[in-house]
């Protein structure tokens, strides 16, 4: 299973009592006389035997949980990043930096307040965290888009969006959400799509994007099928013009609109049906983010030769490359899921500030390079059983190491008035290791309703 929490399909039973129709008299009429119920003269009764009209359909909204379909997105395609949809879920919002705080208006998930550090973004499952390659400002966010824009939206199968504390069966980072983006599986027969899409803004001074993807899926041979998918899409920045009204004469430059963004996207996965129980899937993925400068700042409310200069440019970068391998096992005592994933980000941006008053802006025309390592292995079984009522029980672990070599991150003296306390004078080492390993157990009860 992709998922790790769903919904499943509730029967809606519905009870119509009305007045029959003309039509229905009739029919009955017509019938009755064929040796049904109906009788002629005054006080006749027309006998119906009971009905009952049933529907089905999936619940997209639950106290804590909301689904976001393929047709959701295919109705309402989001303009860049999957972020757009997401928004809109209730107790989603987006992070987003002003010309007046830390550089960079980038967007984030943001669940139920808690920040896009307590959620946790998963693409089928697996953990993203891309997003830690960038330091953290003082205000207490990274200048980054997060991690919803890996996967292009044609690709998306559905998206599932968990509200509230799960920090106990999904980790570190899940305190305030988990967002699942869950991709779509290779086909039995072969397929392939071209899409296209194009978005200009009624103001002329808002960036227009273009985006085109494509998809090739289908069978190898017996038992092994295959998923190969690309994209390739650019949303310009905002005019400088778009809030010139705003400029006075202390003001030389006006508060920034929306940064553009440019992506490129290559992925692909093969799947291996080893029998009817044991699947096996190879997946690689390459992507090219970078956005688009609009005169975005930090502190400085005045304007900047070099600010100037960097408009249309690209400051910052992201090149991440990611892989996983992932069996899964259905048996008769219940359900297997081990994953190994890696993932690889390096994070090329213009050097900033690091401190102070010119913490977050850009400083020189210099480019720094910091690379993220993210390794994470996870392994669960799913158990049903009945024990007063009808149960699921999980058990798992998982283990994750990440590595941060970010040498421009120590670059700053630590000497000014003083070493700071647990630093020396001279170098420091600019690699950081985190390792954490955890175990988990949980019973999913499933309570009966009350009949009719």
């Amino acid at each position: 299973m992709y998922s790790r929490f769903r919904l499943a399909h509730l029967p809606l039973a519905l009870l119509a009592v009305s007045s029959p129709s003309l039509e229905a008299e009739e029919a009955a009429e017509e019938g009755a006389r064929d040796g049904g119920a109906y009788q002629e003269g005054e006080g006749s009764v027309l006998a119906l035997d009971d009905v009952l009209v049933t529907a089905e359909r999936e619940l997209k909204q639950a106290p804590g949980v909301s689904i976001i379909t393929a047709d959701d997105i295919k109705k309402r395609p989001p303009v860049n990043d999957l972020s757009d949809i997401i928004r809109k879920m209730p107790g989603v919002n987006l992070t987003g930096n002003s010309a007046s705080g830390q550089y960079g208006n980038n967007r984030q998930i943001d669940i139920r307040g808690m920040g896009p550090e307590n959620t946790l973004i998963l693409i089928d499952g697996k953990p993203m965290r891309s997003r830690n390659s960038v330091r953290m400002g003082r205000s207490g966010e990274r200048n980054t888009r997060g991690d919803t824009n890996w996967v292009p939206a044609e690709l998306v199968e559905r998206i599932e969006v968990l509200r509230g504390p799960a920090a106990a069966r999904y980790g570190s980072g899940a305190a305030g959400g988990v967002v699942n983006i869950i991709t779509k599986a290779p086909t039995e027969k072969t397929h392939g799509s071209l899409s296209w899409y194009a978005n200009s803004p009624e103001s002329e001074y808002e960036g227009q994007t273009r985006r085109y993807s494509f998809s090739l899926t289908g069978p190898v041979v017996e038992g092994l099928s295959y998923r190969l998918s690309g994209n390739l899409n650019k949303t310009d920045a905002d005019d400088p013009g778009l809030n010139s009204a705003y400029a006075t004469e202390t003001t030389i430059t006006p508060p920034a609109g929306k940064e553009g963004v440019r992506n490129r996207d290559l992925n692909g996965l093969l799947r291996w049906d080893l029998n009817s129980q044991q699947t096996l899937e190879v997946e690689g993925s390459y992507s090219r983010q970078g956005n688009i400068y609009a005169g975005d700042r930090a502190v400085s409310s005045t304007g900047s030769e070099l600010l100037n200069e960097l408009i249309g440019r690209e400051t910052n970068i992201m090149y991440r490359r990611a892989g996983s391998i992932t069996h899964r096992g259905s048996w008769d005592w219940g359900s297997s899921q081990l994953v190994f994933s890696y993932e690889n980000t390096r994070n090329r941006r213009l050097n900033e500030g690091l401190a102070g008053g010119s913490e977050g802006s850009i400083n020189v025309g210099d480019m720094s390079t910091s690379e993220y390592d993210n390794y994470a292995l996870s392994g669960e079984v799913s158990i049903p059983f009945t024990f007063g009522f009808s149960q699921v029980a999980t058990l798992g672990f998982e283990y994750t190491k990440e590595v941060l070599d970010d040498p421009y991150s120590v670059t700053q003296s630590t000497t000014n008035g003083g070493v700071l306390p647990g630093t020396g004078s001279g170098p420091r080492d600019s690699e950081a290791t985190n390792e954490n390993i955890a175990f988990f157990a949980e019973s999913n009860i499933h309570l009966p309703t009350a009949g009719p």
